[in-house]
């Protein structure tokens, strides 16, 4: 299955930069009591929304305003009461509004990531095609729980209630095996109807702040906060938003987002761009971060800088453990973790940036990424995990967005251990970083030979049901088992005189698969032919 993200994007590009503040502490105080008034009442609307899901179906960043269509009676005093209590916590009905729609937000996202997995559930199950259709169609309505028919398929049938309760288990059980969202770091989202932001003109504090922002916060009180200006927030081109978003950190330190609008900028960068090849493929790995098709060895360092870190973080952790000090309260751990994750995304910037500034592709392939490496720790591994695919998808979106390069992710199953120049797949091809084909003595760099792999992958047939072999086609044939069959079905097809000499083994070795196919001691083997003909 492949993933890929559009050369154009869809909608208005949009830069969010995080500016530090030299205010007093006076001006200090109304936005921290700001942003404890978004804290308190996040919860309240948080269940609030809870009830209208589970009653409605559905989130409704808009209840306030529907209230006068509800009929007089008990529900009508019930929502009136929560509304107030809402409005009088936060302090403003504009502030409860902002407050409203930014839980919703982040409520619908936890749930598409619920619908997600709801359909890997459904899609591996044993259900019948027309029991897997009917829950799909629920999924994707989201009506596990909303009033009404739900139809599905052309002829618009109605889903049955067993279905539907069906589907609600399954809700359930997805639901149950994640945390929802917690509201104790939440960040305050302010619009302009509450805040204004303006260049300095003679106040610049010896020349640091660069911008004031004048809060106007009803129940609190009025400030000037002085912000000052980081170099990529400078030099972006395009009108600022009166929005802002205050995040406060758990030392108390707070940071004004600022959002810049870059669509113009990006559509000028995107028209200035020249590509000078059509596709790069890309293997990863933490030894070296990136090896292309074309022999280059990219954040050779990498793995050897993580490692000095994850000694760095590992001592900390077990000092703390010995204190008896929980790791979300020691100082020392966060800072460590902080710079590791900084130095993550700094360094997968670097190395794409040099990527476009070398090879200028106007399309990038690369493999579905791992950020893991037995030589780090297992905490290591979660805490770079979580930061690297974070870090590398928003910078595969910014080279959509900037320079319009496209990136496709494929499948990376035997990449490792199959032949760029021949097709053949054996786990003892591979030695660490060498690579040796047993059958035409192809000798390369390992991520090389990876990398080329992933470019060749891109255009392999799809599979032919015809062309099983007998007995392979008793269970469904997914994962790493569909793609070596595929890879064994473009062997035959490149190399038709070999398939009477090939052997087929059961090997079992790790990273081989069920089935993997090998040549062994041809001779040997065409003799047996030979003799079993005669």
């Amino acid at each position: 299955m492949k993933r890929s993200r559009s050369t154009k994007p869809t909608k208005a590009v949009k830069r969010c930069d995080l500016l530090s503040s030299p205010a007093n502490a006076g001006k200090a105080c109304i936005v921290h009591e700001i942003v404890d008034r978004h804290r308190r009442a996040a919860p309240l609307v948080a269940c609030e929304q809870w009830r209208l899901f589970f009653e409605t179906g559905e989130f409704d960043p808009t209840a306030d305003s529907r209230i006068v269509k509800m009929p007089a009676g008990p529900a009508r005093d019930r929502r009136t009461t929560e509304i107030t209590v809402i409005k009088r916590t936060v302090g403003s009905a504009a502030r409860a509004q902002m407050l409203r729609r930014q839980v919703v937000g982040q409520l619908r996202s936890w749930m598409s990531n619920c619908v997600n997995e709801f359909r890997d559930i459904v899609e591996t199950s044993n259900l019948d095609e027309r029991t897997r259709h009917m829950l799909h169609a629920v999924n994707v309505r989201q009506a596990w729980h909303m009033l009404g028919d739900v139809t599905f398929g052309t002829a618009k049938e109605v889903v049955p209630n067993e279905i539907r309760r069906l589907a609600r288990r399954v809700l359930k059980a997805v639901m149950a095996q994640h945390r929802k969202p917690s509201w104790t770091c939440l960040s305050v989202q302010l619009d302009q109807r509450e805040v204004r932001l303006s260049p300095t003109r003679n106040a610049t504090q010896n020349g640091s702040v660069t911008h004031w922002l004048e809060i106007v916060a009803a129940g609190v009180g009025k400030a000037c906060v002085p912000l000052i200006g980081t170099p990529p927030f400078l030099v972006r081109k395009g009108p600022r938003a009166n929005t802002v978003q205050i995040s406060r950190s758990r030392e108390g330190r707070l940071s004004f987002g600022v959002v810049t609008d870059v669509t113009d900028a990006c559509a000028a960068s995107r028209a200035a761009y020249r590509p000078k090849m059509e596709t790069l493929a890309l293997d990863f790995g933490l030894t070296r971060m990136f090896a292309t098709d074309l022999g280059d060895l990219i954040g050779r360092k990498f793995l050897k800088r993580l490692i000095s870190i994850d000694a760095t973080i590992q001592g900390i952790a077990r000092h703390a453990q010995r204190a008896g000090t929980k790791l979300r309260d020691c100082s020392r751990y966060r800072k460590h973790v902080a710079r590791m994750r900084g130095f993550v995304s700094t360094e997968v910037n670097r190395v794409f940036n040099r990527i476009v500034e070398t090879h200028a592709p106007s399309h990038l392939l690369l493999e579905r990424l791992d950020f893991s490496n037995p030589a780090l720790s297992r905490r290591m591994n979660r805490l770079v995990q979580n930061c690297g695919r974070s870090s590398l998808a928003a910078k595969l979106v910014d080279l959509v967005e900037k320079f319009g390069i496209a990136s496709e992710e494929v499948d990376p199953a035997y990449t490792s251990q199959r032949c760029s120049s021949c097709g053949h797949v054996h786990p003892s091809n591979r030695n660490g970083d060498h690579f040796q084909c047993r059958r035409c003595g192809l000798t390369l760099h390992a991520d090389v030979n990876a990398a080329r792999n992933i470019r060749q992958r891109r255009s392999l047939p799809a599979l032919d049901e015809a062309l099983l072999r007998p007995g392979s086609n008793v269970r469904p044939l997914r994962g790493r088992r569909r793609t070596l069959e595929v890879l064994r079905q473009d062997f035959e097809r490149r190399h038709p005189e070999e398939h009477r000499l090939r052997r087929w083994s059961g090997c079992r070795s790790r990273g081989c698969g069920p089935a993997a196919y090998s040549l062994h001691e041809p001779l040997r083997f065409a003799w047996d032919e030979v003799r079993r003909a005669a």
